[in-house]
């Protein structure tokens, strides 16, 4: 798999972690997906709360809808975690989906380096607390 649970920091001393890399040929494997019930439809901000334990190197990730890509994202660039939704080259910025229809989406993350985040969406473009 891409993706591995780890422990120590992130939320309740969890989080999951990329542990192989697509670079810059585009998304590739198995996507880190969630599966949300939305109840109403339009632009949803996604939040990803990241550390890039001071990589230069693991910086970005692509994320999509459905299982389509929608764009990339330019992660922390500093050893600590923090909220991000900047687009990196590829995208709407800030990161967003539109969501065009009311019941089960699936929000999708591919690893470009590794290293990986937690997330976080909403209606709203303000940083979450």
């Amino acid at each position: 798999d891409n993706f591995s649970l780890r422990t120590g920091s992130g939320s309740n001393d969890k989080y999951m972690r990329a542990e192989v890399g697509a670079g810059y040929r585009g998304p590739r494997g198995t996507p880190l997906e969630y599966r949300l019930n939305f109840t109403e439809t339009g632009t949803y901000y996604l939040w990803v709360r990241t550390d890039d334990n001071d990589s230069r190197s693991s910086d970005s990730m692509y994320y999509g809808l459905n299982g389509s890509v929608v764009g990339d994202i330019q992660t922390a660039r500093r050893d600590s975690w923090r909220w991000v939704n900047d687009r990196r080259d590829s995208g709407p910025d800030p990161i967003q989906v539109y969501i065009p229809s009311t019941g089960t989406h699936t929000i999708n993350f591919w690893s470009r380096e590794e290293g990986l985040p937690e997330v976080n969406g909403q209606r709203s473009p303000t940083e979450p607390e």
